[in-house]
């Protein structure tokens, strides 16, 4: 499987990692962990020429090869996003992975909400109460989130903030040790081991197989 990061719009990338990693007799699935940019058109990149630029992301996305998968985050209309065949939801089991979606962001003061935010950005109090009760009684040891558990974002981030995703995510770590998360949001790339996991956080546009 390869991860890729948040792309914000650039459907190009998306593209040309699932092209990569679709060959005659083995095909890669690619799990893009949100931001996506559901809800948003696909921006205009300096040096990509993409005959899509102007177009909405999530009529785009609808072209992608279907070895493409994705789930929301933060900078994703979730209940648009759920119209595609290529979303997988809110969180879950996915090919021996466990998946968390959304985030919390801290720029909601400068967006518009229903335009460039949506309410529903992260998973409410239930939802992640139950995200929870199914990561206990799964059996992957993956996990596969936009954001990142409270004690590395502290720790090894520097964003002391706290909310419904972190916590969430803290919680799985101490109920049942993954022996991998990877997590993009933060917009840069790190790759430590704290006690016992790795934890992988993904840049803009970066991916890995796993």
């Amino acid at each position: 499987m390869i991860i890729l990061g948040d792309v914000h719009g650039d459907i190009n990338t998306c593209l040309c990692v699932a092209k990569k990693h679709t060959k005659k007799g083995h095909t890669d699935t690619v799990l893009q962990i949100g931001d996506l940019g559901i809800g948003f058109n696909v921006p205009p990149f300096l040096g990509i020429p993409f005959k899509h630029t102007g177009w909405p992301v999530f009529d785009v996305v609808k072209k992608l090869p279907k070895n493409f998968h994705f789930f929301v985050g933060n900078h994703d209309n979730r209940q648009l996003a759920k119209k595609l065949k290529s979303c997988l939801g809110d969180y879950g089991e996915f090919e021996n992975v466990f998946f968390v979606s959304g985030a919390q962001s801290h720029d909601q003061w400068a967006r518009v909400e229903g335009v460039s935010w949506w309410s529903d950005e992260e998973l409410n109090q239930l939802q992640a109460d139950d995200c929870l009760f199914q990561w206990k009684t799964s059996e992957c040891e993956t996990i596969i989130a936009h954001d990142c558990p409270q004690s590395i974002a502290e720790a090894y981030l520097r964003v002391p903030s706290r909310c419904i995703t972190r916590k969430l995510l803290q919680a799985m770590i101490e109920a049942r040790r993954p022996k991998l998360v990877v997590f993009g949001h933060h917009h840069q790339h790190l790759d430590i081991v704290v006690d016992r996991t790795r934890f992988i956080c993904l840049a803009i546009g970066e991916s890995i197989k796993i």
